[in-house]
């Protein structure tokens, strides 16, 4: 019984005009597609974590942009690039 008043409120409510909440010139928020999903995540050559370029650390060698989970790792990679490269090869 409680689920039929509940289902005839809301009928009512969108009967009266109060809608569900969303407009139909703008898309529901949960329909949006995510910003984050169009950015390409880089890996750090240290550790090889995932990582979002446009927060990460980085550091430019040989032409190259490279990204680091944290300052550490990129003070690392600084001191010997070639250790971490080497890995990658």
């Amino acid at each position: 019984m409680a689920w039929t008043k509940l289902m005839g409120a809301a009928a009512l409510g969108v009967v009266l005009g109060l809608g569900t909440g969303c407009t139909q010139d703008e898309p529901p928020t949960a329909m949006a597609p995510a910003t984050d999903a169009a950015v390409e995540m880089e890996v750090d050559p240290v550790c090889g974590m995932r990582v979002d370029p446009r927060t990460a650390p980085k550091v430019e060698h040989a032409g190259k942009t490279y990204y680091f989970c944290d300052p550490g790792e990129k003070a690392d990679f600084e001191k010997d690039p070639e250790k971490y490269l080497k890995r990658d090869e």
